[in-house]
């Protein structure tokens, strides 16, 4: 869930949320290497391995 709000935050501008519970979020389809990777060259942030 935190990483689609930092995608939703950095990519589209989002500024407030609201939190359901959901299933089949596409979000959850992003790999750990990738995002981590997006991470760093966009925020400057090293989540580690």
């Amino acid at each position: 869930m935190i990483g689609s709000l930092v995608i939703s935050r950095q990519q589209m501008g989002t500024l407030e949320i609201v939190v359901l519970h959901y299933t089949g979020c596409r979000a959850q389809t992003f790999e750990n290497k990738g995002f981590r990777q997006y991470l760093k060259k966009e925020l400057g942030v090293n989540v580690g391995n």
